[in-house]
């Protein structure tokens, strides 16, 4: 299992503005998340998400970065270490090129997709091999990324639906997110959050199906950050919680650890 897919799937709310830096944005730039990985009560690892500002051919881009790694106990069962890169338009969070590195126990890849969404074309090859493919995207198409901060721009209360298209895998795979209700999440930094849950329901099958996380928790305050995600593996759950914020911003996130 690639623990950087149990992060695709967020739910979310209406954003308002923290600051400066979400005038054009669902987040502010420069925000780092750092999540705490337990399989069962067990610590096996970490996931650091940071953005930050980048300037190429005279566009202003945002450059999201999601790093997971295990840690050495688990490295011994199945090592993971996942690099994975969205540059992104501001705004609208329509993803310019991913790339992703990985160095995981069953899999190595560093693969580069280019996003042509005026032909609709997604451009996708990899470093190691050489081998490269085309396939047909939709105007508003997301790489997992991307998708990850854009979910935060949508609006959601219990009982709601939504079908959402992510690209993954060189193909697209389409997601139900049912709202359930609100529940209370304790974090070990912040307390009781209140936060909606949300249970995703992978549309189409194959392997980004079997990847999908039982339920994620969303919080109801401003930022609508994922603050916990549950998903079965072979053997068990794995735990994926909120651990730490950072970067700018005036609220409990930053200032109430």
């Amino acid at each position: 299992m690639r623990m950087w897919t149990i992060l695709i799937l967020l739910a979310s709310a209406c954003v308002s503005s923290l600051g400066d830096n979400f005038t054009d944005n669902p987040f502010p730039v420069g925000e780092n998340l750092i999540y705490r990985i337990h399989w069962g009560m067990i610590p096996i690892g970490e996931t650091k998400i940071t953005s930050e500002w980048i300037e190429e051919a005279g566009r202003k881009l945002i450059r999201i970065r999601l790093r997971t790694r295990t840690n050495k106990w688990m490295d011994k069962i199945h090592k993971i270490d996942d690099d994975v890169v969205s540059v992104v338009e501001p705004g609208m969070l329509l993803p310019v090129r991913s790339i992703e590195l990985v160095h995981d126990k069953d899999r190595q890849a560093k693969e580069t997709t280019v996003f042509d969404h005026a032909s609709r074309i997604a451009h996708w090859q990899s470093s190691l091999d050489g081998k490269t493919s085309n396939y047909v995207i939709d105007a508003d198409t997301r790489d997992i990324v991307s998708f990850l901060y854009f979910m935060r721009t949508r609006t959601f209360k219990p009982g709601e639906q939504a079908l959402v298209t992510v690209a993954a895998f060189q193909t697209l795979h389409q997601i139900r997110l049912h709202a359930e209700k609100i529940e209370k999440v304790g974090l070990a930094n912040y307390g009781k959050i209140s936060c909606l849950r949300i249970r995703p329901e992978a549309v189409n099958a194959g392997l980004f199906a079997r990847k999908a996380p039982q339920r994620a928790w969303v919080s109801e305050d401003p930022r609508h950050l994922i603050v916990r995600i549950d998903a079965k593996v072979a053997v068990g759950t794995v735990h994926v919680t909120l651990y730490e914020v950072g970067g700018p911003g005036v609220d409990f996130w930053v200032k109430g650890k």
